[in-house]
C-alpha cells in the first residue's frame, strides 16, 4: 500500500497553530495550477473536511491524473483557497501554509454532520476475501462496456472512475461479504471499489 501521509487537524489551523509544511510532507501545487474563484458551494475561506471512510486523496493538481501527495483522514481538512474552472476540484490550504487539491464532492463543510455509515448489504459472518482473491494477481475487466469504480462498497456510493475492457488492478481489501473490493490500479496508484463478479483474474503473461 502507498505510504499514507496525513495533515494536522483542521481545528489546529483554525487556532493558528503553525506547523512547518515540510513536517507534514505536503507540497504546494505547481504554479501552472493557479486557482480561480471558488464555486458557490465552496466559498474561499470556508473550512471543508474529508467525508470518506478511508480518507481523501490530496493531489498536486486538479484531477486524478496528478500525483497523490497525501491523504486526509476522515474529519480533517483545510481552508478553500480556490477551485478550478469546473468547480469540483479545489485547492485547500493546510496548517503551515501547505496546499493540495481535493475532489470536493467527497468533502463536507465543517458545520455539516458526517454522512451516516452505509448499512451492510446483507447480514452474516464476514468472508475471508484472501480465500477468494490473490493480492499479487491483477483482476481485470474482460467483458464489454465499462465497469464503475466507486467511492465505497455498493452501488449507492459515488462513481469515481471507470474500467475499460482490459483494465484492472490489485485487490487491497474487500467488504464483509467479499463481493466488493478496493482495487489499486497502476501505474498512477488510483484506487476504487469494484463489484468483483464483473472481473476475472489475469493468469497469463500479460501485464497491466
Amino acid at each position: 500500500m502507498p505510504f499514507r501521509r496525513t495533515v494536522s487537524a483542521a481545528l489546529a489551523l483554525a487556532a493558528s497553530v503553525a506547523l512547518p509544511a515540510a513536517a507534514q510532507g505536503w507540497q504546494a501545487p505547481p504554479s501552472a495550477h493557479s486557482v480561480v474563484a471558488a464555486a458557490p458551494a465552496y466559498a474561499p475561506g470556508s473550512l471543508h473536511l474529508a467525508d470518506t471512510r478511508r480518507g481523501l486523496n490530496v493531489r498536486s493538481g486538479p484531477g486524478t491524473a496528478y500525483p497523490r501527495i497525501g491523504v486526509l483522514p476522515r474529519g480533517e481538512g483545510g481552508i478553500v483557497a480556490g477551485c478550478d474552472a469546473g468547480g469540483r476540484w479545489c485547492a485547500l490550504r493546510f496548517a503551515g501554509g501547505a496546499q493540495g487539491w481535493v475532489y470536493m464532492p467527497l468533502t463536507r463543510p465543517a458545520s455539516a454532520r458526517p454522512r451516516p455509515a452505509a448499512v451492510p448489504a446483507r447480514l452474516g459472518p464476514p468472508v475471508d476475501w484472501r480465500r477468494l482473491y490473490r493480492p499479487d494477481v491483477p483482476y481485470i475487466h474482460t467483458g464489454t462496456g465499462r465497469v464503475n469504480l466507486r467511492q465505497g462498497a455498493g452501488t449507492h456510493r459515488a462513481v469515481v472512475g471507470k474500467l475499460h475492457p482490459g483494465q484492472g488492478g490489485f485487490v487491497q481489501g474487500c467488504s464483509a461479504d467479499a463481493r466488493w473490493c478496493l482495487l489499486s490500479i497502476p501505474p498512477l496508484g488510483a484506487e476504487g471499489w469494484v463489484y468483483m463478479p464483473l472481473l476475472d483474474p489475469l493468469t497469463g503473461p500479460r501485464a497491466l
